[in-house]
């Protein structure tokens, strides 16, 4: 089930893709949590409105969203390989979690009966986990990719005015237009500190309908 790039390519091992991203390890305690993390952060992401990449921030984006984290475990696995092993399930948990943590920074959250902002739980994880003394490189892999995406989702249009990631069209077609946010009015309240200021959140142009496309050309 393991991602082994000869057997992929050799062997033509297709499944791997896909097992290498299903499988936590032996049936304990410890993969049950890590399996309800993964769904239940997947549904709190999804359902609180993702990051807006073409699709209104609905479904289609959430759908991209996780597919890009995935191949992104894919490609950056071989410079990786002495320190995280070829199954990513856990990798994807705290991919997915630090976005959340990211899109949700203030809202409550709690780890073992402890409360603390959202923005800080992959973090918590991550200390809990070296002091326990467990693996935690796929951890922090998993959150390095998360900020990649974050970064390159959230800080880069509002710091550089571009648009980088794009949910592609076929996925939009597929699961509709999420709930779209306007772009910021003229002359927008500034955040930061100092002379590190920069303009609210709101994206440039609104995501395509499908309803309306089909509509005009119908």
């Amino acid at each position: 089930v393991a991602w082994v790039w000869e057997s992929f390519k050799s062997n033509f091992e297709i499944w791997r893709v896909v097992s290498s991203f299903c499988y936590m390890g032996k049936f304990d305690m410890s993969t049950l949590f890590g399996l309800y993390m993964l769904v239940n952060f997947s549904k709190q992401y999804e359902a609180g409105g993702p990051y807006n990449t073409g699709g209104g921030g609905g479904t289609a984006d959430f759908v991209f969203c996780f597919a890009l984290g995935c191949l992104g475990c894919l490609i950056t696995y071989p410079f990786l390989a002495g320190v995280i092993a070829p199954l990513f399930a856990k990798n994807m948990t705290f991919y997915i979690l630090y976005i959340w943590s990211k899109q949700n920074p203030n809202k409550p959250a709690n780890i073992w009966g402890f409360p603390l902002k959202a923005q800080f739980l992959p973090f918590a994880y991550l200390a809990i986990t070296v002091l326990m003394g467990g693996p935690y490189w796929d951890i922090v892999h998993g959150i390095g990719l998360g900020h990649l995406y974050y970064f390159t989702v959230d800080v880069v249009p509002l710091m550089y005015a571009k648009d980088v990631i794009h949910t592609p069209q076929f996925l939009i077609d597929y699961f509709g237009v999420g709930q779209y946010v306007p772009p910021v009015a003229a002359n927008p309240r500034q955040q930061g500190f100092g002379n590190n200021t920069f303009n609210a959140p709101g994206r440039v142009n609104p995501p395509s309908d499908p309803a309306e496309r089909s509509g005009s050309t119908g």
